[in-house]
């Protein structure tokens, strides 16, 4: 299957390394049916359609997908339901339905007709560019996107993927392009486009589809400040898309100089669906690929630091999000694996044991063992009424100029 939509995020070479536990950890997270009572589940399905393979590497890519369950359950339909049975009280017993009462019946609703209710499958598929780093998910929509993330963040117990923060603006080169038709070697404009007015929060928007993008209308535009939120490009004459002001990648087309080369390579697997498969994947891989690494030129999209990951987490407050490098040193070297659980902590300004957890990947006892020990060298502070610790010390004067210096988390 070829992508449609692109949401891209980065990854470091440390966390790109990290995925090595892939194929031990997805097997874990496997998707499952909804049950009777539950609205939504999701997991790890075979990308390949391969019995008990929940990843495949192909070259420098690892291919994942994530399948979904959800009930389908109209809020038309629950009030209809309980419209007839809040008539039918009243009518028997004489009295009028409460707002608390109208509320635990909507819920005993809800409950009566979700075993009944139609299931929509649906599935995200993605990979994992592992040279370039980025992962390329297959789908315009951020929630969508965030949701894959944290699937295989539940499965890793880290998985920290940066959105995009291009160092050029996205939306003035855009608009240069469009307003000069002055494109990059390679580049050509396509026959879509949207212009917003961003003087106000709630300027006018202009969209127009299947037109040359160098009108008179589209000049007028542009002359009265409307600035490009999405264009359609075409790449090579192998790929045209359209290109948000998100770098978010819509309307994927292969064309038919890239097609005619898929179809070469299918007929070379010669009617062995795992060779298809593959070659596909290598496919959508290079040709991607190559448009990646224009992107990353032209709007200046490095590729992140694992202290560059540190630091966004720790802004944001995600420690979850931690990277899972040799944070714990190898062995059980007591002296070193408390360094490391300093180094995390002043990092984070916070003190918690699941924290420590999740950011050294060990067990819970062992990380309430290392606060404990950090409390006897005085590093963090007793738990207070509330279970709540603090960096004291030496910890609190490290992390004076720390994002969270101060902060307090209960344990």
């Amino acid at each position: 299957m070829l992508p449609r939509n692109i949401t891209l995020f980065r990854i470091s070479d440390e966390v790109a390394k990290d995925l090595d536990r892939l194929p031990e950890a997805l097997p874990e997270h496997p998707m499952r049916e909804c049950g009777a009572l539950e609205v939504h589940t999701r997991g790890f399905v075979s990308p390949t359609g391969t019995e008990g393979e929940f990843c495949r590497t192909v070259g420098r890519a690892v291919l994942l997908a994530l399948g979904s369950e959800s009930k389908l359950l109209p809020a038309s339909a629950v009030n209809r339901a309980l419209q007839k049975k809040v008539t039918k009280i009243e009518q028997e017993e004489g009295r009028k339905i409460g707002g608390r009462e109208r509320k635990r019946m909507k819920d005993e609703v809800v409950t009566e007709l979700l075993p009944q209710a139609l299931v929509q499958p649906g599935r995200t598929d993605a990979w994992v560019d592992l040279s370039r780093g980025f992962v390329c998910i297959d789908s315009s929509s951020r929630k969508s996107a965030e949701s894959f993330l944290s699937s295989v963040r539940e499965a890793l117990g880290s998985f920290p993927a940066l959105p995009m923060a291009p160092d050029n603006s996205v939306r003035a080169t855009l608009t240069a392009w469009l307003a000069s038709a002055d494109l990059p070697e390679g580049w050509a404009l396509g026959d879509e486009c949207e212009l917003k007015d961003m003087a106000t929060s709630k300027g006018a928007v202009w969209r127009c589809r299947h037109e040359s993008l160098d009108s008179e209308e589209v000049r007028e535009h542009l002359r009265g400040g409307k600035q490009v939120s999405q264009l359609g490009l075409v790449y090579r004459d192998r790929l045209s898309f359209v290109l948000d002001e998100s770098l978010v990648i819509r309307k994927i087309k292969f064309l038919d100089v890239a097609m005619d080369d898929l179809h070469a390579a299918g007929e070379r697997a010669e009617g062995d669906l795992k060779l298809e498969i593959e070659a596909r994947a290598m496919f959508v891989h290079g040709e991607v690929g190559e448009l990646l690494d224009q992107l990353e030129v032209i709007f200046g999209l490095g590729r992140p630091t694992t202290e560059a990951v540190i630091d966004r987490a720790v802004a944001e407050n995600k420690t979850a999000e931690l990277p899972f490098g040799p944070v714990v040193p190898d062995g059980e070297d007591e002296a070193a694996s408390l360094e490391a659980a300093k180094q995390v902590l002043r990092s984070t300004g916070r003190v918690s044991i699941a924290g420590l957890q999740r950011a050294m990947r060990i067990g819970y006892n062992r990380s309430a063992r290392i606060i404990e020990q950090l409390e006897a060298q005085a590093f963090v502070s007793p738990p207070d009424s509330s279970g709540v610790r603090t960096l004291i010390g030496d910890g609190a004067r490290a992390g004076k100029s720390g994002p969270h210096h101060g902060g307090e988390v209960s344990l």
